[in-house]
């Protein structure tokens, strides 16, 4: 076969051929993807990290431009401070001491105005990852050159010339090359930074990028080019078949040879060279590649004199001992091809397997590259950090902190060759006289020989001694002493009985501040804020943003623009009780006196836990009723607790409504076992059984009207709760775990996060990072075998039959309220989003949801079970079906609202009045349907959140009736209040903050009714 028939076209393609260009097509896909994603990756990186240095740059430039002259060294060395009863002798020498003192501390704290620069100059000193960065590159581009060997394959043959061919021979000449001359330059570095501890400075290291690519592409543009002007054969180009795929034509063999082989062997030799020199280096040295090599030190330093150099670390290199491989790598995946190319030309063919396999691991080296980065980043030990955030300094190889090495080029701070100074230490006498002190105490030799008063100077506010390191962190001892000197002190009579909570911790700012990181952004578009909320609501996130409490409290309502004038500022009746501010989450205060009651009695265990089982623990089952014993947070719980009854006279006077408590509640003793229970709290390891007693301490809070610290147990349940989540998640089976404890960890999950999302409904609390678990079960599932009335008997069973546990409804009931949590959370987060300001600029949306979610209530409620659903009259005393309607209804009153606060804000003739009055007359209908179904003697889990919300619909009546805006109102509104009125009355003298919101009601109800409202 003649030579111009070996470079020509072959079709069609013999089998053994087809086969070696699929495997190379193979290999050659692999590779182009592996490559590619983590070029583009890297890429991203690294502009990423640019833009952030830009910002930091402008940053740092804005503090120097807003510098305070208290940054700048004392200039004055204390001459302006008095120095009463002193000589001037002695003031001169005490002016030494003060500058021996003050010149180091200037050295550790004044910050030059260019050490920013500087330490930013410092970070661009590790060249290795953008060499790899460019690798990768030339990596990509030959495995994209392997991949056109796919077009032979479809076309089953090899054309040549065509542009196909053309394109991968141009591609894989190009490419290859660059691959060895960086893999050269990366052997240099090596070499320079492991072997001989020199870094590069950038402009070396950029230029000599540059200078590779113009080579690499100006020695094959200069082949193609002669091979235009001048062909070797007429017809052929450059690039032509050359057995597998198409590179440069046999007709150039000088150019195959002086244009890539010989750069090729060149850069293998090289890289072989300086590779032996720097093991050998590493071995001679016992030295890790990660370290510089450390320099030796002059006569100076051998004799102490900068003894703080020799006990410096040693400097890193960025180099990993992967890194290393880099080169063996591309050596191991040429030598085929080039030794395969060298036989050719001297005449020996080894046949297109062994070309095809050569191609295949040619192609194949991006992808062994890209493995070795990726778990290299992935595997790294912590002394890698700047590998593992992968060109986060990775691109400008930037180095944490101080671990860039100084070289000849950069002068070394003056702060790190800080000498110590010999202390001042000879007696008052020798240093008036000038002479050598032999320093004994107490008393020198020469005050003995001489009868004088020997007196050593008070050496503990003496730092001459100390290096600026010590001296920096003195500083900031000092300033943390005078905070605490100078912070607030508890007051006498609060000693000893308890720990007051820091008043900054119960503030709105300190409780805001948190908040600000994970809330949405309320700087939009109002008209544009009911559109950026998810519509999925069977996927709708549990958490509540934290406008809420903004939206939908009794004092938002209050500071609507129509009671202006009428009420005093108030931002949180919580917060700002001067009850609460004083006292400590740790000790809980009796409801009723400070009488402990019948006390902790074994005897009372069992009926006691009975009733805890059947008014408590039904509304959150977090316990397995089968496994359960006797709690003392239980006993206590059930001395709160009394059955539901949903008709009780409301026509007492307010004294006779607070003194009608319902006889089976017991609040002195609830106390001895609460107490008793927390006194043992101590003593349980963290487990779920912890979780569970901190869930039910917040609940007692709860059931005694103590909100904030209900939600620090909460809070503290959660956040345990998350722990114990994150540990199992840390074991080698996180999910070999019994059925049982899974059940069991779904609930608390659940009723953690509603518990807090109602108390955040109410407040502006921060997050305790439960929501952020992402936990992937939408309900918990209920006990195999739920028990009804009739169910088994138990050890709890033998006493008061009047009592049962009925833990069908109970579950029926708890999967209503998560679902029913989940939607009002939901419309909560569309109508709370941006406050009122939305409900005006965009009403027609507003109104367009209103339907929509009024839709959702009206299914959830076609869904609830006949067991709990209030249509049934036969459970019309039932608490749980009081409670789940009550809900529904809430809902309905909340997606009303927005239009109450339209007509009353609105101007008569607005043209949307006519479609929104009707909507605004359900509002009010509602909340007198509300208001009027109050159970005001009840106490459960949600008394402080029924009293709060009867003064929110309270509010929202009078609103419309100070408006005069509604030509009818609806049918027992002022009594309606009047029951709002009461509720809080019932309870205020609880919650001091009730009682405010109590005082607040009836000045406003004293002005809109009293009036003539």
């Amino acid at each position: 076969m003649s030579a111009a028939s070996q470079r020509g076209s072959l079709a069609p393609l013999p089998e053994y051929h087809r086969r070696g260009l699929i495997i190379l097509t193979a290999f050659s896909f692999l590779s182009t993807l592996a490559t590619t994603l983590l070029w583009l990756f890297i890429t991203y990186k690294f502009l990423s990290y640019r833009r952030r240095k830009w910002v930091d740059k402008r940053r740092r430039a804005r503090r120097r431009q807003h510098a305070t002259v208290a940054d700048l060294p004392d200039l004055t060395l204390g001459l302006d401070a008095p120095c009463p009863g002193s000589t001037g002798f002695s003031r001169i020498e005490e002016l030494d001491r003060l500058a021996t003192v003050q010149e180091p501390a200037n050295d550790a704290g004044a910050q030059r105005p260019d050490e920013d620069d500087e330490v930013d100059e410092a970070e661009e000193r590790s060249p290795f990852p953008i060499l790899v960065y460019n690798l990768l590159l030339a990596d990509m581009m030959e495995a994209v050159a392997y991949s056109l060997s796919i077009y032979w394959v479809i076309e089953d043959g090899i054309f040549a010339p065509s542009s196909v061919c053309w394109a991968q021979g141009w591609l894989g000449s190009t490419s290859n090359l660059a691959a060895s001359l960086f893999l050269t330059a990366i052997s240099v570095n090596t070499f320079l930074t492991v072997g001989l501890g020199f870094k590069p400075p950038p402009w070396t290291v950029y230029t000599t990028i540059a200078s590779l690519w113009i080579f690499d592409f100006g020695i094959n543009g200069a082949g193609v080019i002669s091979a235009t002007l001048h062909p070797a054969t007429v017809g052929e180009s450059f690039f032509m078949r050359a057995n597998v795929w198409c590179w440069i034509s046999t007709a150039y063999d000088s150019w195959r040879l002086w244009a890539h082989y010989f750069w090729v062997m060149v850069s293998i030799a090289v890289t072989i060279s300086l590779y032996s020199f720097v093991f050998f280096t590493l071995w001679r040295q016992k030295r890790n590649c990660r370290h510089l090599p450390t320099k030796r030190s002059t006569p100076s330093e051998e004799s102490g004199f900068h003894t703080s150099r020799e006990a410096e670390p040693q400097q890193l290199s960025g180099y990993h001992p992967a890194f290393l491989i880099y080169p063996f790598i591309y050596i191991g995946c040429s030598v085929p091809l080039v030794v395969g190319r060298v036989t050719a030309l001297l005449g020996i063919d080894l046949g297109i397997f062994y070309f095809a396999f050569a191609g295949s691991v040619l192609a194949a080296n991006g992808l062994f590259n890209s493995i070795l980065w990726t778990s290299t980043i992935l595997f790294s030990a912590p002394q890698d950090k700047q590998l593992r955030d992968l060109a986060i300094q990775t691109m400008s190889g930037a180095q944490a902190g101080n671990e860039a090495p100084e070289t000849s080029n950069k002068r070394r701070r003056t702060s790190g060759m800080y000498q110590r100074r010999r202390a001042v230490a000879a007696c008052g006498p020798c240093r008036v006289r000038k002479t050598k002190c032999d320093n004994v105490r107490p008393a020198c030799g020469f005050c003995q020989r001489n009868g004088g008063h020997c007196t050593y100077p008070d050496t503990s506010n003496d730092f001459s001694t100390f290096d600026p390191a010590s001296l920096a962190i003195l500083d900031r001892i000092n300033h943390v002493v005078s905070l605490l000197e100078t912070g607030p002190q508890p007051p006498m009579d609060n000693v000893g009985s308890a720990v007051p909570l820091p008043q900054s911790t119960l503030s709105p700012t300190s409780i805001s501040g948190p908040q600000t990181s994970t809330s949405v952004a309320l700087e939009e578009d109002p008209t544009h804020a009911l559109d950026n909320l998810p519509e999925d609501d069977a996927m709708i996130r549990f958490n509540i943003p934290d406008s809420a409490a903004a939206s939908a409290n009794c004092e938002a309502v209050l500071k609507w623009p129509i009671f202006r004038g009428l009420v005093p500022d108030v931002e949180s009746f919580i917060l700002e009780a001067d009850d609460d501010d004083r006292e400590s989450f740790d000790r809980p205060r009796p409801v009723n006196g400070c009488s402990l009651g019948r006390g902790v009695q074994e005897d009372d265990f069992t009926v006691l836990s009975k009733k805890f089982l059947a008014y408590v623990h039904v509304k959150n089952p977090i316990l397995d009723v089968a496994d359960f014993k006797a709690q003392l947070i239980a006993c206590a719980l059930a001395c709160l607790a009394s059955p539901f009854q949903s008709e009780l006279n409301l026509n007492g006077t307010p004294e006779s409504v607070r003194s009608s408590a319902s006889n089976s509640t017991d609040p002195d003793t609830a106390q001895a076992y609460y107490l008793a229970a927390k006194k043992r709290m101590g003593l349980i390891e963290p487990s779920l059984l912890q979780v569970q007693c901190l869930f039910f301490f917040a609940v007692f809070e709860m059931y005694t009207l103590h909100p904030l610290q209900a939600w620090f147990y909460f809070n503290q349940a959660c956040v345990q709760f998350k722990s114990l989540l994150w540990r199992r998640s840390q074991r080698r089976n996180p999910h070999n775990i019994s059925q049982k404890t899974r059940r069991l960890e779904q609930r608390l999950y659940w009723s953690c996060m509603k518990s807090e999302c109602e108390l955040r409904c109410e407040i502006p609390l921060p997050l305790s990072g439960i929501t952020s678990l992402g936990y992937p079960d939408l309900f918990p599932s209920p006990p195999s075998e739920v028990a009804s009335p009739a169910a088994q008997p138990s050890a709890l069973d033998i006493l008061e039959d009047d009592i049962h546990p009925e833990e069908e409804k109970s579950w029926f009931y708890y999967l209503a309220e998560i679902s029913s949590r989940r939607m009002i959370n939901r419309a909560i987060s569309v109508f709370g989003y941006n406050g009122q300001q939305a409900w005006v600029q965009d009403v027609a949306r507003v109104v367009e949801k209103c339907e929509e979610f009024d839709g959702h209530i009206n299914v959830w409620c076609l869904h609830i079970p006949s067991q709990i659903n209030w249509q049934n009259r036969d459970l019309s005393n039932n608490e749980l079906v009081h409670f789940i309607q009550n809900r529904a209804t809430s809902c309905r009153e909340w997606i009303h609202r927005p239009f109450v606060y339209y007509v009353v804000h609105q101007p008569p003739d607005d043209p949307w009045m006519p479609r929104v009055m009707p909507l605004a007359e359900k509002c009010l209908e509602l909340s007198v349907e509300l208001l009027l179904d109050v159970n005001l003697h009840h106490r459960h889990h949600g008394t402080w959140f029924m009293a709060r919300a009867a003064m929110t619909r309270a509010l929202l009546v009078l609103a419309a009736v100070k408006s005069g805006r509604f030509t009818q109102l609806p049918e027992r509104w002022k009594q309606a209040v009047e029951t709002a009125t009461l509720a809080l009355q019932r309870w205020y003298g609880e919650a001091p903050d009730l009682l405010r919101a109590a005082s607040v009601l009836e000045g406003v109800i004293g002005q809109v009714i009293g009036t003539g409202g």
